[in-house]
């Protein structure tokens, strides 16, 4: 069962990515916000976190503790590389081309 929701889940996330890309909504790097919610792919896998393809010019860092709510030994258990993930934007940073992300939703308010 929850295999199959999770099926269903990227299915769902497939088609938003590809609604979010033909709109072209995110080009830049200034475009990006604290906050806002992206669909990406998982580019890149290290010990350390994942990299994000959010549709700007330099991947997003997820680093491991950020990757879901329970302790992980390594980001492979839970994300693949190809796989469409939802992330937040955690921070920007222009000088050095940056971007912090996050595959945890934010506590709803």
């Amino acid at each position: 069962k929850q295999i199959e929701s999770v099926r269903v889940e990227r299915e769902n996330l497939l088609v938003e990515q590809a609604r979010q890309t033909a709109s072209g909504d995110i080009m830049e790097l200034k475009d990006l916000k604290p906050g806002m919610e992206l669909m990406g792919t998982v580019r890149n896998i290290t010990d350390f976190g994942c990299f994000v393809d959010v549709g700007v010019h330099e991947d997003g860092l997820v680093h491991i503790s950020k990757i879901c709510k329970h302790y992980i030994k390594h980001p492979m258990e839970v994300v693949q590389v190809g796989e469409v993930v939802k992330v937040w934007v955690l921070e920007v940073d222009g000088k050095r081309g940056r971007i912090s992300l996050t595959m945890i939703p934010p506590e709803k308010q």
